[in-house]
């Protein structure tokens, strides 16, 4: 009598007698081995009672009944323990830690499905490995791409979007006209955390200041929708109205509009909202800069 040569599922022999045992052990290893799933890949001894068609990928120094069988696949059949030795490409799911794992010949490793992901090896421009317990992706030839469009996640642990742009902020006063010699903004965002950098500079003609609140327009995502989270930055500025000590742009929550303030000498707390012709010089080709970080929606 023969065996099967990949799972080894024993042969009927011509004029056997009782070909029902052979056959019924047949069917009940191809039970156990269609669609694998085993409950632990941690045991190193069997339990006490286990019940038929429990399977068990074998840790390793097993004891026991299952001495001498570390990782091998461990089936409950007929009130007995029958092994079988992995094959290269054998696929199985280990339900205590919901994963599916593939066997190379040597070792398994994560695929994925369920807490996986790729498995360790060489893919080219990128090298995983850890095993799926801490993975580590080495970037080795090229760059980790977002889509165009973020696809936002819930998870707290999970980085959805990176982003490198230009934008072209503007001065804004009601009753105001400007312009401009240049306008200048880029950014870069990682997840919700937006980095910004920006210039404006004033031609000096054409320009219309009123004595109405000055801002900046433009900024490229809505700051996060929470109430009293607001930012305050630095402005940098050159050919303004007045004489200023400090001057600051305030961003507010759900918002992507910069407001400013300032002092014009030394107080003991923040400056006034200021004014268009406060800031600008319609004729001095007046110029402001601001960089800072804020949180997006």
């Amino acid at each position: 009598m023969s065996d099967s040569p990949l799972l080894g599922l024993p042969y009927l022999a011509a004029s056997q007698a009782q070909k029902h045992v052979t056959h019924n052990e047949a069917l009940s290893m191809l039970d156990g081995l269609v669609h694998l799933a085993v409950a632990s890949r941690l045991l190193t001894t069997p339990l006490a009672s286990p019940t038929d068609g429990v399977r068990y990928l074998i840790a390793a120094s097993p004891t026991g009944d299952w001495a001498g069988h570390a990782g091998e696949v461990a089936l409950r059949m007929e009130g007995a323990w029958a092994f079988f030795t992995p094959r290269e490409g054998w696929r199985l799911w280990v339900a205590d830690e919901d994963v599916l794992i593939i066997f190379d010949g040597a070792s398994w490793s994560v695929i994925g499905g369920g807490g996986g992901g790729l498995s360790d090896g060489d893919y080219g421009d990128v090298i995983v490995s850890g095993g799926g317990t801490i993975m580590t992706v080495d970037m080795a030839n090229g760059p980790l791409k977002f889509p165009a469009t973020q696809n936002p996640s819930a998870d707290a642990n999970t980085l959805d979007d990176y982003e490198e742009g230009t934008f072209t902020p503007a001065f804004a006063a009601a009753g105001s006209a400007f312009s401009y010699s240049h306008q200048a903004g880029s950014y870069t965002k990682i997840g919700n955390v937006v980095h910004f950098v920006l210039s404006i500079k004033l031609n000096t003609s054409a320009n219309t200041l009123s004595a109405n609140q000055l801002s900046v327009t433009g900024l490229p995502f809505t700051s996060k929708n929470a109430a009293n989270l607001w930012r305050r930055f630095d402005v940098a500025w050159a050919g303004s109205t007045a004489s200023y000590v400090s001057m600051h742009a305030y961003l507010g929550w759900s918002s992507n509009v910069l407001f400013f303030d300032g002092k014009t000498a030394a107080a003991t707390s923040q400056g006034v909202g200021l004014a268009a012709n406060a800031v600008l010089h319609a004729t001095n080709g007046s110029e402001i800069a601001i960089s800072g970080t804020y949180l997006s929606n």
